[in-house]
């Protein structure tokens, strides 16, 4: 709830900055370096941290007033919110939810679109209840239709492609990270979230890959993973790992000893033995497109 109220602020106080922005001094550069920071945090904020998918469709959002501005600000509006709320349809984890969050996402930003033109142009009270209405809209969309976090989605992501009781485990930390995610503590767990997401990553690295090293090094993954998965579950502070990683995967670094690894398998073991799945492609960030 109280993300959702600074979600409605945040997104609130943008669009009030575009009621004046046309007017602001510093000529067309700076008012357009202006837009697109301010659609930036909008998009950013709705999402819940930033990524490359944020950026890009927070910065193209303003763009919406300059096309749509003059036949319909009602239009244009209700298009950049709806380009702000677009990088969470990645989060859904069903078709279903998929499909109401879209189409939740479509009414809300098409009455937060008609209120800001009705009242952008009266007092400034009414300006400022009207953005703070239209962001109470968009924000609504957060609490009516929930979603994994980014976090939980690229453990779920890992987890797909990997056999064993360790996926289970993933499961379990992905399911504890969006019941953490509604407690303050999260902030202070960041870096361990963190952490677990390269781990899971270069245990779905290591899932095709042949040899002794290669099954050394996915069991000690596997012990570690599941260690830090029970710990971040309980809401407790996770210790760090005192002994040495065999086989030289270590957690702070993995892709790079993964990489090594998988090399050394690929080098003993037929090609058809050996594949591996690269990081980048199964636990970054949930983006569209």
């Amino acid at each position: 709830m109280v993300r959702s109220i600074a979600l409605a602020l945040v997104i609130a106080a943008c669009l009030y900055a575009f009621s004046w922005l046309g007017e602001a001094p510093g000529g067309p550069f700076v008012r357009a370096c202006a837009g697109v920071l301010l659609g930036v945090i909008a998009a950013s904020a709705a999402y819940g941290e930033s990524t490359w998918t944020t950026i890009v469709l927070g910065a193209l959002s303003p763009l919406s007033l300059a096309a749509f501005g003059d036949a319909s600000l009602a239009l244009a509006a209700s298009v950049m919110c709806f380009c702000w709320l677009v990088p969470r349809f990645a989060l859904a984890r069903t078709r279903q939810s998929l499909a109401i969050l879209v189409a939740a996402s479509f009414v809300a930003a098409a009455v937060a679109g008609w209120v800001y033109d009705r009242y952008v142009g009266g007092p400034i009270a009414a300006q400022l209840a009207s953005c703070v209405f239209a962001g109470s809209c968009l924000a609504l969309v957060t609490i009516l239709v929930p979603v994994d976090t980014g976090v939980g989605c690229a453990l779920r992501t890992a987890a797909a492609h990997i056999d064993g009781p360790v996926r289970d485990a993933l499961e379990r930390a992905a399911a504890a990270h969006l019941e953490a995610a509604r407690l303050p503590s999260l902030v202070a767990k960041r870096a361990p979230w963190r952490k677990l997401v390269r781990m899971a990553d270069a245990r779905a690295a290591l899932e095709r890959a042949r040899g002794a090293d290669a099954i050394e090094a996915r069991s000690e993954l596997d012990e570690r993973i599941e260690t830090l998965t029970a710990q971040l579950a309980s809401h407790e502070a996770p210790e760090p790992p005192t002994s040495a990683v065999r086989a030289g995967v270590a957690c702070d670094a993995p892709a790079q000893h993964v990489s090594a690894i998988v090399d050394t398998a690929r080098s003993k073991e037929p090609a058809t033995e050996v594949s591996s799945t690269s990081p980048s492609t199964t636990t970054s960030p949930p983006d569209p497109g």
